[in-house]
């Protein structure tokens, strides 16, 4: 993640449904009824083909780090895990992504194949994360022009 962007800004644009279209490629646009980030809640990514269903199951931190975990409902009837971990370390915001499944054995095997050959890679966790970085730091850019706009002409 940016080096610059604050640990609270980098995870209220993870959690932020009106912005995951501009990094989740393929993304049409997200259902939701309530916050993202309140436990047990559900929210829709719709795609042209299918929706994902998204639950939190974890939303919990710190000033330095935080945790948000999402259960995932993929159109094949295969249930994920999505674990996020954001860290503050040397003055830069450190994402990773850990994508796991509570199920195991033959059966999963054959519903992951499915899966895979709908979502198409839109769920890689590599290229994700690297959109959200592209994202996240284009909107901090911004954020910090358009605040340096403000006070210069405040000063004028």
């Amino acid at each position: 993640m940016p080096r610059f962007a604050p640990l609270e800004f980098v995870f209220a644009i993870l959690t932020d449904s009106s912005q995951k279209t501009s990094y989740t490629p393929g993304l049409r646009m997200v259902r939701q009824d309530t916050p993202i980030t309140r436990v047990h809640t559900a929210h829709r990514c719709v795609f042209d083909e299918f929706e994902i269903r998204f639950q939190t199951e974890h939303a919990s931190g710190t000033r330095e780090s935080v945790r948000y975990v999402e259960r995932v409902s993929t159109p094949a009837s295969v249930e994920l895990i999505f674990d996020y971990a954001l860290v503050l370390a040397g003055g830069s915001t450190r994402v990773t992504l850990r994508i796991s499944s509570p199920e195991r054995g033959r059966a999963l095997s054959r519903r992951l194949l499915k899966a895979a050959s709908l979502l198409r890679g839109r769920i890689s966790a590599g290229r994700g994360l690297s959109a959200l970085k592209a994202h996240v730091e284009g909107r901090y850019q911004e954020e910090r022009a358009a605040d340096s706009a403000g006070i210069a002409s405040a000063h004028r």
